[in-house]
């Protein structure tokens, strides 16, 4: 039976994301964008040990989620990782209109997944979260352009707005994937800085290494609660974020736009992914990546001067403001789906337009 209404398909599991933070916690998109659509959210299975398939455990694919919806049914498709969007789109092919994510879609799994089954072909929109990911689905793989969508990834300027304490002169970087922390150390080593670093969790050996090694000013932490790491923000004078040279993808995108929504001063290694989110002297400071000389100097000019820490921070929060945020993001996932399914849902009002 096909049902009325949208089927979201979102790679958390159910009671592990976001919306089960223990306290205050930021907006879930996914769980938004159901509430916007009056749609259906489908989480991700539960993976007992010896129950996951040989597609599910190496490559990271949702292939029992995308099966059982496409067993049920729905008015269209919604999935938010490209792991959710590649077994839907053969289990469901051709016969419900389908929306999908795509984060990475110049990464080497999903280039060879798309040269081996041209999936990317049967989804009806595709949504990046950067224009060198248009463009590369644009030109390269040849999707027409009308089904490619660039919208802003988003941040939740409801949760993460600036709380007027007083500034701890600090160093603060925030997030895992991409960054370069090496170089991040052998700029502020120097400086003497207070500098925090929360990685999220210390994953690897070389993680670990990297705590244990840490100059005196540099400080790891790890598990934070998101109303600590909101004061981490607010009371830290500058935010950096040391990207690895060449990201193609928004890497480093959540870190930004949380510092942006904070009003604080940023300083972002330039790389094609993020040159989306920030521009140099107005809302941000761009450094070459791995340069640790330019980035010291950088920071040691915003550290020293609280006019231009003042102006970077006040401009990043209007941008935010101005609607690229959560609420941006969803009402363009919503108009994205109501281009390919004429008769969805009519969206709940109140929401800004998508910048």
């Amino acid at each position: 039976m096909i049902l009325d209404a949208p089927i979201i398909l979102t790679p958390a599991r159910r009671g592990r994301g976001v919306e089960a933070a223990v306290g205050p916690a930021p907006r879930v998109d996914y769980l938004e964008l159901t509430a916007t659509l009056g749609a259906e959210l489908l989480y991700a299975p539960g993976r007992e040990v010896g129950r996951v398939g040989l597609l599910e455990g190496r490559l990271g694919l949702d292939v029992r989620q995308g099966v059982a919806a496409a067993r049920r049914g729905a008015s269209a498709f919604v999935s938010f990782t490209e792991g959710v969007a590649l077994p839907l789109a053969f289990a469901d092919i051709g016969r419900t209109p389908h929306v999908a994510v795509v984060h990475h879609a110049l990464r080497r799994r999903t280039r060879l997944f798309q040269r081996t089954t041209g999936f990317l072909h049967h989804i009806d929109r595709i949504v990046v979260l950067a224009r060198s990911q248009e463009r590369y689905l644009r030109e390269q793989i040849r999707i027409p352009p009308e089904r490619v969508r660039f919208v802003h990834d988003k941040v939740d300027h409801r949760f993460w707005m600036p709380g007027g304490e007083p500034s701890d002169g600090s160093v603060l970087s925030v997030g895992a994937e991409g960054r370069d922390y090496e170089t991040l150390v052998a700029a502020v080593g120097t400086l003497g800085v207070p500098t925090v670093v929360v990685a999220g969790s210390l994953w690897t050996d070389a993680d670990r290494r990297f705590a244990a090694d840490a100059p005196a000013n540099v400080t790891v932490r790890s598990g934070l609660s998101f109303v600590v790491l909101r004061e981490l923000y607010d009371r830290a004078a500058v935010i950096a974020v040391p990207l690895q040279a060449g990201l193609q993808y928004a890497a480093g995108v959540n870190a930004v736009l949380e510092a942006m929504a904070m009003g604080k001063a940023l300083v972002v290694s330039a790389t094609p992914g993020i040159a989306d989110y920030v521009e140099d002297g107005v809302t941000a400071r761009l450094v070459p990546p791995g340069d640790p000389s330019r980035l010291r100097v950088v920071l040691s000019e915003l550290l020293s001067d609280h006019g231009q820490r003042a102006a970077l921070g006040a401009r990043a929060r209007a941008v935010v403001e101005g609607g690229r945020n959560l609420d941006g993001f969803v009402r363009a996932l919503a108009q994205t789906v109501q281009d390919v399914m004429p008769g969805a849902p009519r969206l709940r009002a109140g929401l800004p337009d998508a910048l």
